[in-house]
């Protein structure tokens, strides 16, 4: 009876060893809807998400990038809901931060795009994706003034931004700063940036 028993017990382990945990399951639902994501297939990635956090209901990056694959649907209101369920678990989750900042500034709520853009920033500042849409949320507002230095930040991490040497000159040029924002036209121009081209003509002669 007792080697019956002994056999029973390791027949049993050797079971448990095969079979999936719930963690393991989730990452593979992950990595499935990731793959699906890289696809811009967004509603199979939802599928898969959601059944990573079926199995495993604290996956942060499981909620995030359901939310992304949301707004990828342009379902920015559904998108914010696991966006904050992320935030929920993690707190300092700076991506988190920035993509709800990204899907408020889709539904056109600026200023509360922004605080999300600050809170990414405060936890990682050198988020150049963070300080480049601040600056754009605050160019909206016509906040010409504040979005300078963020676009600064910009160039200062990627100084390749053409896009950013470009909108760094208009709100200069917005604010009465027209020689600094024909040298910031120049090296968006230099850069490619064929509007940035344009204004050094028609603004900077």
């Amino acid at each position: 009876m007792q080697k019956f028993y002994l056999f029973v017990s390791m027949l049993c382990l050797v079971l448990l060893a095969a079979t999936p945990t719930e963690a393991q399951k989730a990452k593979s639902y992950l990595e499935a809807g990731n793959r699906f994501f890289a696809l811009q297939q967004f509603e199979a990635a939802i599928t898969q998400y959601s059944k990573a956090i079926v199995e495993k209901p604290d996956l942060v990056q499981a909620y995030n990038n359901r939310g992304l694959s949301r707004a990828g649907l342009k379902k920015f209101e559904q998108a914010l809901t696991d966006y904050n369920q992320a935030l929920t678990l993690d707190p300092k989750n700076a991506e988190a931060y920035y993509n709800r900042g990204l899907a408020q500034a889709s539904l056109n709520n600026q200023p509360e795009a922004i605080a999300d853009y600050t809170r990414a920033i405060a936890l990682n500042n050198s988020f150049a994706a963070a300080y480049y849409n601040r600056g754009l949320a605050k160019g909206l507002l016509q906040d010409n003034k504040g979005a300078i230095p963020d676009f600064q930040k910009v160039v200062a991490l990627n100084p390749s931004d053409a896009a950013a040497y470009y909108l760094l000159g208009l709100a200069q040029y917005n604010t009465g700063h027209r020689q600094a924002s024909c040298e910031s036209w120049q090296k968006a121009s230099k850069l490619g940036n064929s509007k940035a081209k344009a204004l050094l003509s028609q603004k900077c002669r």
